[in-house]
């Protein structure tokens, strides 16, 4: 849960005319903003410039009160953390070795990774996403934070063995997102919902 800060304000309302402007072409074929949408599955997009929403959609039943389970949101949210961490001083850059901001993988597949890395999902380490799979590395790490033991999440990923040289290869992994997390709580000392707010 985030608190809202005291200086927090809602955003205006400034709708642009997205629609008429997107549009893109696919072999002989134009599409637009909604075959977009339609044709990639997306549930809900919330576009904001300049502090206020420029264009809002939402699609297969979803309204803007519909409550979201983040996943992917997180990861944006995480990433542009770390851009605030970088500019209030807190990690000296992207080239900033993991490590040094999460004591827990010093010594660890992460150790020579820098942040950059990270969000690009090229750490090098070993990864299976296979949400299917009971034995993957995405049911170890939902199984260490149902149980909500401190450090467990990055126990998991401390275990993991390297499996490319760093900024070689790229593998999904829901894990990184965990790890960048922990960097920018490492870096700034305190949770990253007391950060963003």
């Amino acid at each position: 849960m985030v608190l809202a800060s005291d200086t927090s304000r809602d955003l205006v309302a400034a709708p642009g005319d997205l629609p008429g402007m997107v549009s893109y072409q696919i072999d002989d074929e134009i599409h637009h903003l909604y075959d977009f949408l339609s044709l990639d599955i997306v549930t809900g997009m919330i576009l904001v410039k300049d502090g206020a929403v420029v264009f809002e959609s939402y699609q297969r039943g979803n309204t803007a009160d519909t409550r979201w389970m983040s996943m992917s949101e997180a990861k944006s949210i995480t990433l542009t953390l770390v851009g605030a961490a970088i500019m209030d001083g807190h990690i000296g850059g992207l080239d900033d070795p993991v490590a040094d901001h999460v004591l827990a993988l010093a010594g660890s597949a992460y150790d020579r990774v820098s942040i950059r890395g990270i969000p690009l999902m090229a750490s090098g380490v070993e990864w299976n996403e296979t949400y299917t799979d009971a034995t993957s590395n995405r049911r170890n790490l939902l199984l260490a934070q149902i149980k909500q033991r401190p450090r467990a999440a990055m126990a998991v990923m401390a275990a993991l063995p390297r499996a490319h040289a760093p900024g070689t290869h790229h593998t999904y992994s829901t894990g990184e997102t965990q790890v960048l997390g922990e960097v920018i709580h490492g870096a700034v000392g305190r949770p990253l919902s007391r950060y963003l707010a």
